[in-house]
């Protein structure tokens, strides 16, 4: 097992990403690590949303702020702010 020193050590920014498709297998272990993860009181506050189309995704980057998880942390009605700018048409 790796030692808390060495993820340390050799973590490191990823800023550019392939095109390919993340095979929903490990969408499923991401997000299950994320939903183990722990949180203030175990009040678990975070919400998932994985959109794998991309169309869909191209469609909403336009409504989202330039910094959107910084806006999301900032108030706990910022969420459903957002869901409420998106109208959702089928393509």
């Amino acid at each position: 097992m790796i030692s808390m020193e060495e993820v340390i050590e050799t973590r490191c920014s990823i800023r550019h990403f392939r095109p390919d498709d993340v095979p929903d297998e490990l969408i499923r272990q991401v997000l299950e690590a994320a939903r183990l993860a722990p949180s203030a009181s175990n009040i678990q506050p975070w919400r998932f949303l994985v959109i794998i189309d991309k169309a869909t995704i191209h469609y909403i980057l336009p409504v989202l702020p330039k910094n959107s998880s910084k806006d999301m942390s900032s108030s706990s009605s910022a969420a459903s702010t957002y869901a409420q700018r998106l109208t959702l048409k089928k393509f």
